[in-house]
């Protein structure tokens, strides 16, 4: 089992392991979705509970006795870190739930791409398969057209051995 430092609580633990599990998720959602503003926000609020939980020997003091209380009871309480993880889960992918135009990303063969970039790359893409389907119905019709002249050149070449 772990040791336990000297005046180290669970209230204590918990808020350490909040904090850094806020700026894991933080770094996750950086990662895979590239939305940046998310992402910070988290690692500032992530790093502000990582500080408080590992200075919480001397922080405890400065709070009400019963937020320390309460802190103390729900650091003990698996609902309470059931409840938290599940929470940094959902918040792990709130990218594909809500739309941030101006942060979201879009991975692309596993690249992030913002997604601005992403929707110009489309239009490009969509725009370059039209100009081929273009393009090979142009080729398909010059085959056509091809095959038709040399069977006219075959005819007129038997036209000329019977004359």
């Amino acid at each position: 089992m772990a040791e336990q430092r000297e005046g180290e609580t669970w209230g204590g633990r918990f808020l350490d392991y909040l904090g850094l599990g806020l700026i894991l998720t933080a770094t996750d959602i950086l990662v895979r979705e590239g939305a940046i503003r998310l992402a910070g926000a988290l690692y500032i609020v992530g790093g502000i509970i990582l500080f408080a939980g590992l200075n919480w020997k001397t922080l405890r003091h400065k709070f009400a006795g019963s937020t320390v209380n309460r802190l103390e009871t729900i650091g003990v309480d698996p609902r309470y870190w059931l409840a938290v993880f599940a929470l940094l889960l959902i918040c792990a992918r709130i990218t594909m739930i809500l739309p941030f135009a101006e942060n979201a990303a879009t991975p692309v063969n596993g690249v992030v791409v913002p997604r601005s970039d992403y929707d110009e790359q489309s239009a490009k893409l969509a725009k370059a398969n039209d100009e081929i389907a273009t393009l090979t119905q142009q080729r398909e019709r010059a085959a056509q057209i091809l095959a038709e002249i040399q069977q006219q050149i075959e005819v007129m070449k038997s036209r000329l051995e019977e004359r």
